[in-house]
């Protein structure tokens, strides 16, 4: 409702101050992210930055160039 919105806007400052002080005596700060996550945000999806150009004109699809033992073997 309007009130309850007028009463959120009102207070939102004060919440942005203890969430910051809450995140200032934190020891740890866990992200969580995943499937779901960044489509709900408007962020790009695994399908939009797996089918580019340049993989098409070597023929490989996204997935066929993350391996992880490459990983292991450079991690640089």
């Amino acid at each position: 409702s309007d009130e309850e919105l007028s009463i959120l806007e009102a207070q939102l400052e004060d919440n942005y101050r203890i969430a910051a002080d809450a995140l200032r005596k934190a020891d740890v700060l866990l992200l969580c992210t995943g499937a779901g996550f960044s489509a709900d945000s408007g962020l790009a999806v695994y399908k939009d930055i797996a089918e580019i150009e340049a993989y098409q004109d070597m023929g490989v699809r996204y997935h066929d160039i993350c391996r992880p033992e490459w990983l292991k073997h450079d991690p640089e």
